[in-house]
């Protein structure tokens, strides 16, 4: 699984029995349009899911197409819903606001009625009508507004409880384009209300992670101005959603954005699932975005990058800027630095002279945290001066750096030279405890001979 700065998570699989279901949306394209005779057969199908949940059998779906599934987001998303209301200007929801105020009582009750039936397209005219110095107009902004919530919110709520399960049934598996492209305009225009709360996150997380499955930038490309949402924890929510599923042979559009993002969360949580990048058509300017964020001046963003840079890339100043920050006064940073550095994408490799300056220093500290760090980074590498710098651990105060340096040695291909090595601080060493593990580690290496 494509992560960087700590272990992650295993992708969330498809639930058992998806499989079965995959193929129940892909007659939806060739499905004909809804006519007026196939209204009354989506009622009950809605119905029947409502009822069934769990239990709702899929193909129930098939023949009603594209605008069964748009009626479901109806449903679910009500707030997405196409509705016919009556196009209204700005300078036309301003005269309604000032007929608020109007002597005629019937005058008043229709500008009120309609703009509630408008919906809150020009919201920000009602607010500020609160303003007014008339109590009228005040007291009808106010019922207009609580109208809008309160109505949305309840119908998002009743919709969550009452289609959710169905729902999720019905999305695993979804494969037809259309019905692709309809989830990820309806998902933006969810998100551009804010965070969603409860059930309807989880629901509504889900319907992300299948999008980031599907490996189809034109699914994921709507989404990509969530990124700049005002609500800059759903901007870090949504990348970090796309990350964690996206796997490793698909790189998403919406990653490459969030990486060129002038929020810092943004960018450093699409750091965060930059390595591993087997998407060969995405390799190269996932390479470029990341050295531009390592030439630039966020120090933090710089630090987060030479992981992807060195796992993936090999980059060689992405390698010196981490041996530079093993010997970071700032504990945590060095101890970060010197983890990456030991990385399993260096195991087996020559160490190279100026690993061993930058780790020696370490390996002899008295935090122990430290030392164990070091060990660990440099018993990722070969070679008999790797050797010769972690014998001396085995005598280490801390039997579980005692311990993996042991597992460390024996890692080592060269089995010859190790013997040598462990011969010599077996017979020389100061250490009465080096030579004791010394003795033991050769017992193991030397074969054993039949009776």
């Amino acid at each position: 699984m494509r992560h960087a700065l700590q272990p992650p998570r295993p992708p969330t699989r498809i639930r058992a029995g998806a499989a079965s279901l995959l193929g129940v949306w892909m007659a939806f394209a060739a499905a004909p349009a809804l006519g007026a005779d196939q209204a009354p057969e989506i009622q009950r199908l809605l119905a029947d899911l409502k009822a069934q949940g769990a239990n709702f059998k899929p193909d129930k779906l098939r023949k009603t197409g594209l605008p069964g599934f748009r009626a479901l987001l109806d449903r679910l998303l009500p707030e997405t819903a196409d509705r016919k209301r009556p196009a209204m200007s700005q300078a036309e929801v301003a005269r309604l606001i000032r007929d608020l105020g109007s002597d005629d009582y019937r005058t008043r009750d229709a500008a009120t009625r309609k703009l509630i039936e408008a919906g809150p397209a020009h919201r920000g005219l009602v607010v500020e009508a609160m303003r007014s110095k008339d109590p009228e107009v005040i007291l009808r902004a106010r019922s207009i507004l609580a109208e809008w919530d309160s109505g949305s919110w309840s119908a998002e709520q009743l919709a969550v409880a009452e289609y959710g399960t169905g729902f999720l049934i019905c999305l695993d598996g979804l494969t037809n384009e259309a019905c692709w492209v309809e989830l990820a305009r309806r998902l933006r225009m969810a998100f551009e209300r804010g965070s969603p709360r409860g059930r309807k996150r989880m629901i509504l997380a889900h319907c992300l992670e299948q999008i980031a499955r599907s490996g189809n930038d034109k699914y994921c490309r709507p989404l990509i101005p969530l990124l700049k949402h005002p609500q800059a924890s759903l901007a870090v929510w949504v990348t970090r959603v796309f990350g964690s599923h996206s796997g490793n042979r698909y790189f998403p559009a919406l990653l490459l954005e969030a990486l060129k993002s002038d929020r810092e969360l943004v960018a450093d949580t699409a750091i965060s699932w930059a390595p591993n990048c087997w998407d060969a058509r995405r390799t190269r300017e996932v390479r470029r975005l990341l050295t531009r964020i390592f030439d630039g001046d966020n120090e933090r963003l710089k630090f987060h990058a030479c992981f992807p840079l060195m796992h993936d890339h090999r980059d060689k100043r992405a390698v010196a800027y981490l041996l530079s920050q093993a010997g970071s006064g700032d504990r945590d940073r060095a101890l970060r630095a010197v983890g990456w550095l030991g990385d399993s994408c260096n195991s087996g490799r020559p160490a190279w002279p100026a690993l061993l300056e930058e780790l020696a220093p370490l390996l002899r500290s008295e935090d122990a945290a430290l030392r164990r760090a070091a060990a660990g980074a440099l018993g990722t590498y070969a070679g008999e001066e790797v050797v010769k710098n972690l014998i001396p651990l085995l005598g280490d105060e801390q039997a579980i750096i005692a311990s993996e340096v042991s597992r460390a040695l024996l890692d080592q291909r060269d089995k010859p030279m190790l013997r040598r090595q462990l011969a010599d601080a077996q017979t020389h060493s100061q250490s009465e405890a080096v030579r004791r593990r010394a003795a033991e580690l050769l017992a193991k290496l030397t074969p054993k001979t039949k009776p």
